[in-house]
């Protein structure tokens, strides 16, 4: 109905008649203009929203708010047009409310439909679907309809002229997402998922060798026939590409690793993709040994040795922090030590990969995540990525000190079977002494020092920047490292399992606590309740856990990287 209907020939009542009379105290009234104009708000709303029992149920809603606030009306005459802008809010609050209900359910992934007629019909309805409401409605009257503007104009409650751009619009970004789902459709059935040796990237990359493949991505030596320099290739494999949230966060890995240029971070190269070649960041090549394979081939670190190394990746970290980027995975496999004339293990800090923004010009970058999801590595995942909360940079920092007292002791502070296990000694389990690991550290009171700090449970009581824990660092290393701890216990020297003995696998960490494997000392069963507080500790590590196994059985909590 358009609202040229609003004043009818013959003997039947204007629409500001009928409002007059309803105010009057005349529900007749109000019933005339309901049978009147109950189909052109319906028409609306079904348009809107895509669902007869959603339009029906707004429709009922838009009426009965109508008939409460008929005294907002100020110009009776263009009662129907005040009538699509209630339509309008109740539809956007019913998709708002839908939304939101999904966000709580788990998502399906749709099956592709296998009929080209069918296919075609699922892309159409999933592209009207990323238009705005107006948009979509507006396209569906004209294109399909073939309705004049005049006539949308009237449904939408706008005139005309914004009806027409509103259809400009709309045409337009439907035919660019249509071209753009062709295109990349195109690309994921030509593209090669390893790229063979010789094959040129982007016109000016050529494939040497590839260097390792995940089920994400693969990274490639590759040659840049501009420079003739060697660099690191990362690829993104076709199956991955067509998940849209592995895709971005790719793209999101490339945004940050161009940000966060620094002597200490791997070198960002360039990014890019062509028809028929997967997407591809560029990186330095780096020849060098992972931090964790150094920790395998040393029983222990001298303490200058293992500060030297946390000095550099503070120095990392500290400027990574100040760009609004948190690692989130600090670990010895992302730590790599390469060669330098001035210092013979240069640290280069990789794979941002699930590195997250969190500056205030990033609010919009980061969803990939959300409260409730655990990204990192268990075995130096801070408490507060255990619980699924939000982080910031002193979550990196209290993953650094797990590493630094691993450096210190051939071991982690934490080992359990189960990534459970490990979960629940961070969360509530205090760290051993370094001592009690190895007995014949030389500095260890200061290094303790550091360590006690560094991986308090609480972020409140930890070092509360890159730049706070580098100054400690730095009045360490200024100190008498040589001296023994008085006091240090004596007797049979505690044997600390060399570093091969703890598996890699980030998930499962098959090691006994307090077995002879780790060279700890059986402690006697339930020892650990024995004052008030620790009892305390027990019971919220109990209610933590249980939080945790709900988070999990329910599907709120994130896989685990």
């Amino acid at each position: 109905m358009q609202a040229a209907e609003v004043s009818v020939t013959g003997s039947e009542r204007t629409d500001a008649e009928l409002v007059a009379a309803f105010r009057g105290g005349a529900e007749s009234a109000f019933a005339e203009l309901v049978r009147r104009h109950q189909i052109g708000v319906f028409r609306l709303l079904l348009g809107l929203l895509g669902s007869g029992d959603d339009a029906e149920r707004a429709c009922e809603k838009v009426f009965f708010d109508a008939a409460r606030r008929i005294d907002e009306l100020e110009r009776p005459e263009l009662f129907y047009g005040w009538l699509l802008g209630l339509a309008r809010e109740a539809a956007k609050a019913a998709d708002a409310a839908k939304k939101a209900a999904a966000k709580n359910e788990k998502p399906k992934p749709k099956p592709k439909a296998k009929d080209p007629r069918a296919l075609v019909k699922q892309e159409v309805r999933d592209i009207l679907g990323e238009l705005t409401n107006d948009e979509r409605l507006a396209l569906i009257l004209s294109d399909l309809e073939n309705e004049t503007y005049e006539a949308i104009g009237s449904t939408l409650g706008i005139s005309s002229g914004e009806a027409e751009r509103v259809v400009a619009d709309a045409r337009t970004k439907f035919v660019s997402a249509l071209d753009q789902r062709s295109a990349a459709e195109a690309n994921t059935q030509t593209t090669l998922r390893e790229l063979p040796a010789g094959h040129v990237l982007g016109g000016r990359y050529r494939v040497e060798d590839c260097l390792g493949k995940g089920g994400m991505g693969a990274v490639y030596r590759a040659i840049d026939a501009t420079t003739d320099r060697v660099v690191a290739v990362k690829t993104l494999l076709p199956e991955s590409a067509q998940d849209p949230t592995l895709r971005r966060r790719f793209e999101r890995e490339a945004e940050i690793i161009r940000r966060v240029q620094h002597p200490h971070f791997v070198e960002f190269v360039d990014a890019g993709q062509a028809l028929g070649e997967p997407a591809y960041v560029v990186m330095e090549f780096l020849d060098g040994v992972a931090l964790a394979r150094a920790l395998e081939e040393t029983h222990a670190f001298e303490p200058r040795r293992a500060l030297a190394l946390t000095r550099q990746i503070l120095d990392g970290l500290r400027h990574a922090h100040r760009l609004g980027v948190v690692h989130r995975d600090i670990k010895p496999d992302n730590v790599l030590l390469v060669a330098r004339e001035e210092t013979p293990e240069f640290v280069k800090i990789l794979d941002l990969g699930i590195a997250k923004l969190v500056g205030p010009d990033d609010v919009n970058k980061t969803h990939l995540t959300q409260k409730g999801e655990v990204f990192g590595t268990p075995l130096y995942m801070s408490p507060e990525q255990v619980r699924g909360d939000e982080i910031d940079a002193r979550a990196d920092l209290y993953s650094l000190s797990v590493m630094l007292f691993e450096m210190l002791a051939a071991r982690p502070p934490f080992v359990s079977n189960t990534s459970m296990g490990l979960f629940a000694m961070h969360l509530a389990t205090p760290p051993p002494p370094l001592l009690d690991a190895n007995p014949d550290l030389p500095g260890a009171a200061e290094l303790q020092g550091l360590l006690d700090r560094g991986l308090a449970k609480d972020p409140a009581e930890r070092y509360q920047s890159a730049e706070q824990f580098l100054e400690s660092v730095e009045l360490v290393l200024a100190g008498d490292l040589t001296r023994r701890t008085a006091g240090a216990p004596t007797g049979e020297r505690v044997r600390v399992a060399p570093r091969t003995a703890l598996p890699r696998a980030p998930r499962a960490l098959p090691l006994p606590v307090g077995s002879a494997a780790t060279g700890t000392p059986q402690r006697p069963m339930f020892a650990f309740l024995a004052t008030r507080q620790s009892r305390i500790v027990a019971v919220t590590l109990v209610l933590a856990l249980a939080a945790l196994l709900a988070w999990t059985a329910f599907g709120f909590v994130g896989s685990v990287r």
